[in-house]
């Protein structure tokens, strides 16, 4: 099996979920530069692992398995586009959060001097 279709299938499925990689790693007790890994397929899960990650976003291990095409065909899973719009959007909406929070910064070092 391709680590890269379990790491894309697992990417999908949180995504798909709204949750970030950051929760699944903390409620999985792994960094997130770990979670990451297997989501990039540079890491070869571990069964117990598989189904712990599955356990968090409520999906089963078949669902990480199964090659994409074969996937949505079969259960009208989110496509690899989809996904990319879905992480452009949430790339967004982060980086306007950061600018808010520096333009915060900006503003108190301002009154300050």
């Amino acid at each position: 099996m391709d680590l890269g279709i379990i790491g894309t299938n697992i990417r999908v499925t949180r995504v798909s979920r709204g949750l970030n990689q950051e929760s699944i790693a903390n409620e999985l007790g792994i960094s997130i530069t770990a979670y990451s890994k297997i989501e990039r397929g540079k890491t070869n899960p571990s069964i117990l692992r598989l189904d712990q990650i599955a356990k968090c976003l409520e999906v089963s291990i078949f669902d990480f398995l199964v090659e994409p095409d074969a996937k949505s065909a079969k259960t009208g899973a989110v496509t690899s586009l989809e996904v990319e719009n879905i992480l452009l959007k949430k790339e967004v909406t982060y980086l306007k959060e950061v600018i808010e929070n520096k333009n915060e910064i900006i503003s108190l070092l301002k009154r300050e001097s």
